[in-house]
Parts: C-alpha cells; structure tokens; sequence
C-alpha cells in the first residue's frame, strides 16, 4: 500500500480566513455559491495532490463544540503533564501519545484523524507529531514528523496557533494528596493552565486530495508549559481534530429560522423557481444539488405520468454549471410547474375543476328561471 499523506501536518497555505460573521445576507449567499462551484469543480474534475483546495466561508463552528472536545482535552492533559515532569514530556511514552490521538478518534464518525504536535524542547524527539486516522476500517497511528516539519512557515495551523496570544489563559490551583504505600501523602498545590474552545485555531474546510480524497475541517488546541515565578503560560504544541465534511448534507434550501448548523452556510443557495418549493434531501454528503424542487399550491408537475413529481437538484445544478450559472430560457422551461386552471387551488393536471363560482351566470339562470 502507498504510504499515506498526513492530513493534520500537510495543511498548507490558505489565505483570507474571516475573522468575523459580518456579512450580509447577500453577501453570505454569493460567497456560498461560489463555495458550492468550487465543491462541484472538486469533485467532477481530476484534483492535484495535496490540500491547497480550500472554502473561504464563515461556518458556525460552534456547531461543532462538541466534536472538538477530545482535542481540548487531550491538551489540557498534555499540560498537566507537562507542569508535573519540569514543563516536559520526556517521561511520557509515545504507546500513550499514540493512545491518546487514537481513542480522539474512535469518538465520532465524523472524526477523521486526530494529532499531537510538539515544540522542540519538550519531548525527546526535536520534532515529533502523534497522528491517528481512519483507513479501511481500522486506525493508524504513525509519527508524521519522520518525514514532515509542520513547523514550515507554510504551516498555517501549527503558526496560527502558536502566534495567538495566551495573557489570558486561565491557571487554576488544584489540591491533590498522593499516595505512598498504605498512606496518603500531605496535600500539595498543583497549577493548572487550562485552554478553552476560543482558545484554539480553525482551519478552512480543504480538500484533501490524494490522501483521503474528502473534504475536512480541522481545528487545533494549545498546551501550555508555566513558568512559576513569571506567572506566565508558554505554548508548547497543539492537540488537533480533523472532521471529516464527506458525509454531512449540505442543506441548500431557505432558512426556516435561526441558522444554528455548521452546514447552515448554505442555506438559500438552491435554484428552485418560483412555482416550486425547495425539499432537503439527506444521506447524499458534502455535494451540490442534495435537494428537490417540488410544486407549489396552485401548481403541478407538467409530466403527469411521472413516478417522481419533482426536479433533481443535482440535475438543475450541473445544467446551470454547463452554462456557466446562467438562468437562462431552457432552465426555466424545463424546471418549471404548470399554473392549476382557474379556481383551482390544489390540482395534479390541467383538468378544469368541477365547480367555479360565476356570480353573473348565476343570476341569469336564476331571472330565467323565475
């Protein structure tokens, strides 16, 4: 078997990351279709190694909290362990660093790899990175640094984690009584630096071509040294998380609400005409067009005979990418719903409806009668 890229440790330059969720609707909506021609472009054409393939768009990653905690407790474990052994970890053995990235890994599904990124001076290694990651149903764990310096200038999470500033890092005290024997030792005073989700780096979601072949996420946390007369923290590394974005619908129709999911980005960017409504579709993944575009009331499907009374996303979606996004003539009369005759609220076909009131009609037949 090929030996396989490191997706935590290659991650290379991406540029314009938003640091605000300060656009406006329009903006939001344009920005997300242009993500979506890219994702569409991604998949549908042969990609070049590597993880350049980037989405410059602002998710709601906190979302995602949840999946991101065995990284930030993995790094708050590091620096406990780091404060304990003289701000090293020289006494830990890479059977647990390699235990730790895998188990962050069998947390979740959509966790796809999970890694330990250490500075020079603190373990034996000069470089060392513990990295885990899912591969035909089971997990392999290596140390990526063997062949990569993710210490690269060119290493956008390894330096956009280590040049945030940490003045604020909390440092709690903790009482711990140690044991010797049949007895427990006096009390002792421990401190404890601890980094929060804010605290860590989120990367653009990237394509990882040639490696996994998937779109990701990844999201790194710091562990800390301390310095115990400057009352200051030092960073010491990363504990990261890849999310795989593979297997997660992207959700194209209009906000019904609060947009509170990651994927809620892309709400609004479907391409269902007026007289239809848009339907989310799921189980399909990280791709354009995961959506139907059925009739609206006072509408019906012109194809009568048809099993499926609706349009195919991925359909509308690759007609306006063939013709460069444009709604032209062609696109409307294809992926339209007939008007429902007249008095007709609810109709399946052209039909007339059995009863229309006509006032006048009624009248006459009413005069002629009397």
């Amino acid at each position: 078997m090929a030996t396989r890229r490191f997706v935590f440790g290659v991650l290379a330059i991406i540029l314009g990351y938003p640091t605000c969720l300060c656009l406006t609707p329009e903006e939001r909506i344009a920005r997300a279709m242009d993500a979506l021609q890219h994702v569409y472009i991604v998949q549908t054409s042969q990609c070049v190694e590597g993880t350049q393939e980037t989405l410059n768009l602002q998710f709601n990653h906190s979302a995602w909290a949840r999946l991101m905690d065995p990284a930030i407790r993995t790094a708050n474990l590091l620096t406990t362990l780091i404060v304990n052994h003289n701000n090293s970890l020289h006494a830990i053995s890479e059977e647990m660093m390699y235990s730790m990235v895998r188990n962050n890994v069998h947390q979740s599904s959509l966790t796809y790899g999970s890694g330990i990124a250490i500075e020079a001076d603190v373990y034996k290694y000069e470089i060392f990175c513990a990295y885990a990651y899912k591969d035909n149903g089971t997990i392999v764990a290596i140390d990526i640094a063997v062949n990569y310096d993710y210490r690269d200038p060119t290493t956008v999470w390894w330096w956009g984690l280590k040049n945030k500033t940490f003045d604020h890092i909390k440092v709690r005290q903790d009482t711990v009584m140690y044991r010797l024997g049949d007895e427990l030792l006096p009390e002792v005073y421990e401190n404890q630096p601890l980094a929060a989700l804010d605290d860590g780096y989120w990367t653009q979601p990237y394509y990882d071509c040639g490696g996994g072949n998937i779109w990701m996420v990844t999201y790194v946390s710091p562990f800390f040294a301390y310095d115990h007369d400057k009352k200051q923290v030092q960073f010491k590394g990363a504990s990261g998380i890849d999310i795989e974005l593979t297997n997660i619908d992207i959700n194209q129709c209009d906000p019904d609400g609060t947009l509170e999911g990651a994927m809620d980005v892309f709400r609004g960017t479907h391409q269902c005409l007026s007289s239809t409504k848009c339907v989310p579709l799921t189980g399909h993944g990280f791709k354009r067009g995961t959506y139907k575009c059925v009739c609206r009331e006072g509408f019906y499907f012109p194809k009568v005979n048809a099993r499926e009374k609706s349009y195919d996303g991925f359909e509308m979606e690759a007609y306006l990418f063939a013709n460069d996004g444009e709604v032209d003539e062609g696109f409307v009369k294809l992926y339209s719903c007939a008007v429902c005759e007249p008095g007709c609220e609810v109709c399946v076909d052209d039909t007339p409806c059995l009863y229309i009131r006509n006032p006048v009609i009624r009248i006459i037949v009413l005069t002629l009668t009397v």
